[in-house]
């Protein structure tokens, strides 16, 4: 056993073809439901009578939470694996010879179910208009939902599935500020994707459409909802603090050009920005927003200005006090970068030399080059979503003459 400060007694594992309980079973009105792996490791997690040691442990937990969501993946991986001439089609026109491994676009995080989802966005867009907004949105472990709900001596680092059941509920009151309760304007599509970036945290990466009357045409219009200046303190001391905390861009490279935010001598991220009177729309990218000089603001002990502040909405910073920037999207080649940048993927890199062969294995080059972090592996072991949009939308199967697509 690899947990035996979990598993004492050696309970057994999951096994295939486990039922639910009657009740269960008859609540989703099925006579027969299987426990799936992912179903059975995410309910290992649940607290009962007020303790768990499965999720008590620290590292040790963060450990077997990584474990657990790979055993899941594995199985759902095993199960592609051998069901290739179910999934596996190509063209009627020169069919390939060889024997390919098929990674599946039903897989979700493959190459092809990104490039899926990323269709599936562009004809949202291509009804509704392109997208007016884009905002990210990143967790912060100081919440008092989550602060409230640890026992003496714990982290936020300790109780992953507070961090991912919070984050997860505040990121739907979110996406309804503008959908329901229009406070950036009224919503009428949306898509948005969660990614970890290595860093833990969970972080939403969210492209909004605003109707006709609520989009930003002018500079006054982007100046009333999204501002790029720090708060006064006088008149609103708690805006300046979570600015000033969570959204400052830190000058690390001044005199030390191999810090990691430096980039041939240059900041990686564009900063500084210049000073600006007004806000200019740019045709290029995105807005250039008002930037007036100010009184200098000493943050984590460096001395920062406006330059260094990346763009927000007051209402929604005091709201949820967390990593939230808010960028008006005003040329197609925004668009553009933002419609790759959230369906990227995971960053990898994988080489192979052939000699012409056709026997590339799709499921061995994902598995060699993925990376998982236990607050991504809690993220889906509790069956949360990893995209989402606000409607639905059919593929159709057009191909060329001749070129139908047929199983091997």
């Amino acid at each position: 056993m690899a947990y035996p400060i979990f598993f004492p007694y050696g309970e057994p594992g999951w096994q295939l073809n486990w039922r639910c309980e009657s009740y269960k079973a008859a609540q989703r009105n099925q006579s027969k439901v299987n426990v799936t792996m992912l179903q059975y490791k995410s309910a290992l997690t649940a607290v009962i009578d007020d303790f768990n040691p499965i999720i008590s442990a620290g590292k040790l937990t963060q450990q077997w939470i990584v474990d657990s969501y790979l055993q899941v993946e594995a199985n759902n991986l095993n199960f592609i694996r051998t069901h290739q001439q179910q999934l596996r089609t190509e063209l009627t026109k020169d069919l390939p010879t060889g024997i390919p491994v098929i990674l599946s676009s039903s897989f979700e995080g493959s190459p092809r179910n990104m490039r899926e989802r990323c269709a599936d966005a562009m004809s949202i867009f291509a009804k509704y208009g392109a997208p007016d907004l884009f905002i990210t949105f990143t967790a912060n472990p100081k919440w008092p939902q989550i602060t409230e709900n640890l026992r003496p001596s714990e982290h936020t680092t300790d109780r992953l599935d507070l961090l991912a059941r919070i984050f997860n509920l505040k990121l739907k009151s979110l996406l309804d500020d503008p959908t329901v309760h229009g406070a950036l304007g009224k919503s009428i599509a949306q898509v948005y994707t969660i990614e970890f970036q290595k860093r833990g945290l969970p972080h939403a990466n969210i492209l909004i459409v605003l109707r006709a009357a609520d989009k930003f045409s002018t500079s006054e219009h982007i100046d009333k909802f999204v501002r790029a200046e720090i708060p006064s303190s006088i008149e609103n001391l708690r805006l300046h603090e979570i600015v000033t905390k969570r959204l400052m861009h830190s000058p690390r490279g001044i005199g030390n050009p191999g810090a990691p935010c430096m980039e041939a001598g240059q900041y990686k991220k564009m900063f500084p920005k210049e000073f600006r009177t007004e806000t200019t729309m740019n045709v290029s990218v995105y807005p250039l927003y008002r930037r007036c000089q100010s009184d200098t603001t000493f943050v984590r002990g460096r001395e920062m200005d406006n330059r260094f502040l990346a763009p927000y909405n007051p209402y929604l910073m005091l709201k949820y006090n967390a990593h939230i920037n808010v960028e008006v999207c005003t040329s197609l080649r925004a668009v553009k970068y933002i419609y790759k940048y959230i369906f990227k993927g995971f960053d990898f890199a994988n080489i192979i030399l052939s000699a012409g062969q056709v026997q590339y294995n799709e499921i061995a080059n994902y598995i060699d080059a993925r990376y998982v972090s236990a607050p991504e592996a809690m993220w889906r072991l509790l069956g949360l979503h990893m995209h989402d949009r606000s409607h639905a939308v059919m593929r159709l199967p057009v191909h060329l003459p001749n070129q139908k697509r047929v199983k091997r």
